[in-house]
């Protein structure tokens, strides 16, 4: 359909546009849950856009309002099915690249030969780059997650740029957030301090930059792909608050954390609606248009988008938090000769095994200083405490229990474990409110005095 006044002239008033389909019974048996109408736009420069448009059923119309005048077509469009592809997109990765190291998990800093150890091995394979004094580890994933990195002592992380315009933006709103992440079956690499010989280095799945990922993939269903799409989410800078919708099955796994995803989906969704709705640089609002009609008609997911996203992925299953060791490689000495095998003395909290440190660390979105953390956009936050134990610098792993209790702002959260540690996948509290919380993580060991230790946690007001 097309409809031109003469001289180009344009409504000074929004109009309705009625698309009877009363005699166009394909088109009708297609407009069946969980398809939904679009309107293409078409002007006379060869500029395209996307119209939001209702189905009456019972009429057999499909309505829109457009601010101008030009070729309308109607199309019919499957949310759930954009959405199955553009997690497929995101979970296919790109091979287009060659890893940095393909094998060495040990390697020379200085005179000091250090190693790299994984906690988890296969799942995201690492290697040591080590020139003189400056060392690197590189990542080649294989997992379908994108996964947030840290490390003890801090490094400068740097991902592979992909091909996919996808993972770029992904990467680009969770970088804005001081978030580095890695993409699926990405490539990556963490330059640490120079001549470290010691420290960890923690992946952790970052369920936000997936929701990310899978919303723009769906997106990419729908034509918004490419450059154009990556410079308007360059100008989308309210988008980056839209990283603040994050899901408890970030670090909750017992919760249904495929309802959380798909409602989450909608949430950033519709944020993302909104944020596209200020741009008013000429040059990207056409596309910013576009990406926020798309993140509506997301919006809109029906009923059985879980059950058809069931089998895709799981995106939440399995180990959540990778740790990978780096330390000085250990002198392999002989065994000392013996003419007859001694049993193994029962590990016991004998003197030397008696703990007497726990390490403690934290971890949240939104960092801002040791232990410091900005609240979500409803003033809550979800902090991921983990502590270690030792005898001097024995970790001491088993015949104990744990826990943890976080006070502030009025109230008391606690939660136990059943070993003396809790670092993979660590121990989450949320707070209700921002404040100054003392968080006491207390071990308990068999015949000992029971030990505790704390760190301050302050969360600080969503915007400060």
């Amino acid at each position: 359909m097309e409809i031109r006044l003469g001289d180009g002239l344009q409504p000074r008033q929004p109009i309705k546009l009625e698309f009877d389909l009363a005699g166009a019974p394909d088109l009708v048996a297609q407009l069946s849950e969980p398809r939904r109408p679009l309107i293409a736009v078409d002007d006379a420069n060869g500029e395209s856009d996307l119209l939001l448009a209702s189905w009456d059923p019972d009429a057999q119309v499909v309505t829109a309002t457009t601010p101008h005048l030009s070729k309308f077509t109607l199309l019919v469009t499957d949310p759930a099915s954009a959405l199955r592809e553009g997690i497929a997109r995101v979970i296919a990765g790109n091979d287009s690249a060659e890893p940095e190291c393909a094998s060495g998990d040990s390697a020379m800093v200085g005179e000091t030969e250090v190693t790299l150890t994984p906690a988890q091995p296969g799942i995201v394979p690492a290697c040591i780059n080590a020139s003189s004094d400056a060392v690197a580890i590189s990542f080649d994933s294989e997992s379908e997650h994108y996964y947030s990195v840290t490390s003890e002592p801090e490094g400068s992380f740097t991902p592979l740029r992909p091909d996919s315009s996808t993972d770029l933006i992904a990467v680009a709103i969770q970088g804005a957030r001081g978030n580095a992440t890695l993409p699926p079956k990405g490539m990556g690499r963490l330059d640490l301090p120079a001549s470290t010989v010691s420290g960890a280095i923690y992946l952790t799945i970052d369920p936000v930059a997936l929701q990310f990922g899978t919303l723009l993939a769906a997106m990419g269903m729908y034509g918004l792909d490419g450059s154009a799409t990556f410079d308007a989410f360059q100008d989308l800078s309210a988008s980056y608050d839209c990283a603040g919708t994050a899901i408890d099955s970030a670090s909750e796994p017992d919760k249904e954390s495929l309802d959380e995803f798909v409602g989450g989906l909608g949430d950033v969704a519709s944020c993302v609606a909104a944020a596209a709705g200020k741009v008013v640089d000429a040059e990207g609002k056409v596309a910013a248009h576009k990406i926020g009609v798309v993140a509506s008609l997301l919006t809109t997911l029906p009923d059985q988008l879980k059950a058809s996203l069931t089998g895709v992925f799981s995106p939440f299953t399995g180990i959540r938090r990778l740790v990978y060791t780096l330390e000085p490689k250990v002198a392999e000495q002989a065994a000392p000769e013996s003419t007859r095998a001694e049993p193994a003395a029962e590990p016991d909290a004998s003197p030397s095994r008696v703990i007497d440190r726990i390490d403690i660390d934290t971890w949240g979105y939104d960092r801002v200083g040791e232990h410091t953390y900005i609240a979500a956009n409803n003033n809550t936050k979800k902090i991921v405490i983990y502590w270690k134990s030792f005898a001097g610098d024995e970790q001491i792993r088993g015949e104990c229990t744990s826990s943890v209790t976080l006070v502030g702002a009025g109230r008391t959260l606690e939660e136990h474990e059943s070993r003396c540690d809790s670092y993979n996948p660590g121990t989450t509290l949320r707070v209700k409110a921002p404040g100054t919380y003392t968080a006491t993580v207390t071990v308990r060991q068999e015949g000992q005095s029971a030990l505790s230790r704390q760190v301050i946690v302050t969360v600080l007001p969503f915007g400060s």
